[in-house]
């Protein structure tokens, strides 16, 4: 995984962490990217069982 995409995960997890439960439009214009890129990242920390979809529509969240 290259360093800049691995940065970008970790400012997503922190950023969750921070506020808990986002939109992918919300963290795209937060660290600048489009809401594909937040979308493809966060099917990474889901299925890395780092996060989960919120009960909430479109929303996600960190596990535990």
């Amino acid at each position: 995984m290259a360093a800049g995409v691995a940065e970008r995960l970790r400012l997503e997890v922190d950023q969750l962490a921070a506020t808990g439960p986002s939109t992918t439009a919300a963290l795209a214009r937060q660290l600048g990217v489009t809401e594909r890129t937040v979308r493809r990242d966060f099917e990474l920390l889901r299925q890395a069982g780092i996060i989960e979809a919120a009960a909430v529509a479109a929303h996600y969240q960190l596990l535990g």
